[in-house]
């Protein structure tokens, strides 16, 4: 499987090192993520709770103003 190499500023971990082992963290990040859900618990530390959001215009060559 090839995906794109992206990364994003609120993630710390960097995206190459990601795909080098990913085999070896898979099992882990989905027993985490399955338990996380099947408890119905999500991370409370304010760090968990932020998002970059960059608007896009549908049509860039319009007028804005």
């Amino acid at each position: 499987m090839t995906a794109p190499v992206k990364s994003c500023s609120l993630d710390p971990v960097p995206t190459l090192l990601i795909h080098e082992f990913v085999d070896l963290l898979l099992p882990f990040i989905t027993k985490m993520v399955n338990t996380s859900l099947a408890q119905g618990r999500l991370p409370t530390s304010q760090s968990q709770k932020h998002a970059i959001v960059t608007p896009r215009l549908k049509n860039p060559g319009r007028n804005t103003a």
